[in-house]
């Protein structure tokens, strides 16, 4: 072969080795943007799940407070409803607190009656022992003289 082709063969076989050197040069730095692009994916996809599962957490406590938020409104709707009923029943218990009072000075009235009541009879009682005493006293002065 003459030199000229040897010399341009090796300038080819040297040009094609800067080449291959170039190409994996960049196939090395594309594995790297990869690998690191790669990373980044699984962290994202790391970060997604917690924060779907965050997301999950905080749905839950949205429908917990929705609902404790619709027993507030029940239960502000109904308190006028309540607040009624209460002050019914404070009534109600107005009157029979005063129809207890009532029969309580009934009861002490006829306490009373029946105390009067029972010192008579027994003064009653007394006296009819005192004269049974006398008429039996009599009868017995009655058997005697005869």
């Amino acid at each position: 072969m003459s030199r000229l082709l040897q010399i341009s063969l090796m300038v080819l076989t040297a040009i094609l080795c800067g080449v291959c050197v170039l190409q994996w040069q960049r196939e090395s730095r594309l594995a790297a943007q990869v690998a690191k692009a790669g990373n980044d994916l699984t962290k994202a996809h790391s970060t997604m799940e917690q924060q779907r599962a965050q997301l999950a957490v905080w749905e839950e406590e949205i429908r917990r407070l929705n609902q404790a938020l619709s027993a507030q409104h029940e239960a502000t709707r109904r308190l006028p409803e309540l607040e009624a009923a209460a002050a019914a029943a404070r009534q109600e218990l107005e009157t029979l607190q005063a129809a207890t009072a009532r029969n309580q000075a009934t009861v002490d009235t006829l306490t009373g009656q029946l105390k009067k009541a029972l010192d008579e009879r027994d003064a009653v009682a007394t006296q009819l022992n005192e004269r049974t005493k006398a008429f039996n006293s009599l009868a017995e002065k009655y058997r005697k003289a005869q």
